[in-house]
């Protein structure tokens, strides 16, 4: 069987499970291995416990395809290697809306959607001020659907449509920090 990658969505840079069973329930030196053209290449040896089963971390950077391969344990344990299995980063991606509150003009209501969803990660949205960029408010936590939202304050701000906002979102299990494209409004 292939095996299972943990996350499914996978950020540039992010450390991934790849975990699993060998057929035969006897621990085991095994390889993970990346394909490089027509070869297939050693990543990382290990063990299997006693089970058969398996779980390597590997950090992903880039799409690879992988496998693991068992060495033969005895007679009755073959050469064994899992179906192979194409890990790639997800490109992120976040669609930044500012808009005054209907009901209330000084206020602005912000939300965005991030692609892929990370339950938990700290998001900021930041303010450009000449060529820096600034912290508004506190940070943002992302919800199961990558959503986040907060409102703005924008009393006596002059002029609000000619400000520039962007979303960072913070790093996980050692991604790179996601930014999102700036949000001018018109």
């Amino acid at each position: 069987p292939a095996p299972t990658i943990t996350p499914a969505a996978v950020l540039t840079g992010q450390t991934v499970h790849i975990t699993g069973d060998i057929t035969t329930p006897v621990s085991r030196k095994i390889e993970l291995q990346y394909k490089s053209g027509s070869k297939w290449k050693k990543v990382v040896s290990g063990t299997t416990d006693t089970n058969g089963l398996y779980d390597f971390s590997q950090k992903i950077t880039s799409a690879k395809t992988f496998r693991v391969s068992a060495a033969k344990a005895s007679p009755n344990a073959a050469i064994v290697t899992d179906e192979a299995t194409q890990i790639a980063p997800t490109a992120e991606t976040a669609n930044l809306s500012i808009a005054r509150n209907s009901s209330n003009g000084d206020i602005a209501d912000v939300t965005s959607t991030l692609t892929p969803a990370v339950e938990g990660r700290s998001v900021q949205l930041q303010v450009q001020s000449g060529s820096k960029w600034n912290a508004v408010g506190a940070p943002l936590i992302e919800d199961a659907d990558g959503k986040v939202s907060t409102t703005l304050d924008i009393t006596g701000v002059a002029p609000f449509t000619a400000k520039s906002y962007r979303l960072v979102a913070a790093s996980v299990d050692g991604s790179t920090a996601f930014t999102g494209a700036t949000y001018k409004f018109t």
